[in-house]
């Protein structure tokens, strides 16, 4: 977590032109966005990709269909609104 600290301080004080977006929605990061620190925050499920990503090698490999919608990863962006 040492680098998400450094980087909270060093936007602590920023430009008010600056937009400051983090990725992966942590405790931390929420509560700096909360904070107005973060303009918005981006996340994905990681566990959702690794799935995804296993799901889609293991149908090539059999030479089967798979799903193309169970292979759609969902982004969502949080701002201190929501």
């Amino acid at each position: 977590m040492a680098s998400h600290e450094g980087l909270v301080k060093y936007f602590d004080d920023k430009v008010p032109a600056l937009v400051v977006i983090a990725t992966a929605l942590t405790p931390h990061f929420r509560a700096e966005l909360q904070k107005g620190v973060f303009d918005a925050v981006i996340s994905q499920d990681s566990g959702h990709i690794v799935r995804s990503a296993v799901r889609l090698m293991r149908a090539t490999i059999d030479a089967v269909p798979y799903n193309q919608l169970q292979a759609r990863i969902r982004t969502e962006i949080f701002r201190k609104e929501n």
